[in-house]
């Protein structure tokens, strides 16, 4: 089981990024797993330093969990 930290997954979601096709590869496979910490970093990575609403950054973030 791989272990997905907070860049891996804000990587997955940001269009354009140049990991995010090798991310969403791993995450598709499945065998991953992550806490609800990390998906709480990712909800403030998103709307500090990507300028994501803060709505849209709440529903890209239960897509993930």
């Amino acid at each position: 089981m791989n272990w997905i930290d907070t860049p891996l997954l804000v990587y997955s979601v940001i269009e354009g990024h140049p990991a995010q096709e090798a991310v969403c590869q791993t995450l598709a496979e499945g065998d991953w797993s992550s806490s609800v910490l990390v998906l709480l970093e990712v909800y403030q990575v998103l709307i500090r330093h990507y300028n994501v609403g803060p709505q849209a950054a709440g529903t890209t973030v239960r897509t993930l969990g």
